[in-house]
């Protein structure tokens, strides 16, 4: 079963759900951390799933062959270690 909860991450790593989960055994999670919360406040007037559709808008016209888990986890490895090197 997936499940998206609301949440705030704060600095020193806690996160705080915004609404109760109630998993009935042991539940593996993904935290995405989004915008700041003082961005968000910006975006008030947006509900959540608009904000989240802009930021995923880009790949909705992709129409080639469905990527494994394995593909995206190894592309989002690529992009992270590439903005890394923009950096140097």
């Amino acid at each position: 079963m997936l499940q998206t909860v609301e949440g705030i991450a704060e600095k020193n790593g806690a996160v705080h759900l915004l609404e109760p989960i109630h998993p009935d055994q042991p539940m593996r999670v993904l935290i995405t951390l989004l915008e700041p919360v003082e961005k968000a406040a910006d975006n008030s007037s947006k509900t959540l799933s608009e904000i989240q559709l802009e930021a995923v808008a880009g790949c909705l016209a992709y129409s080639g062959k469905a990527k494994t888990l394995e593909e995206m986890e190894a592309a989002i490895a690529r992009g992270i270690q590439e903005r890394a090197h923009d950096r140097d």
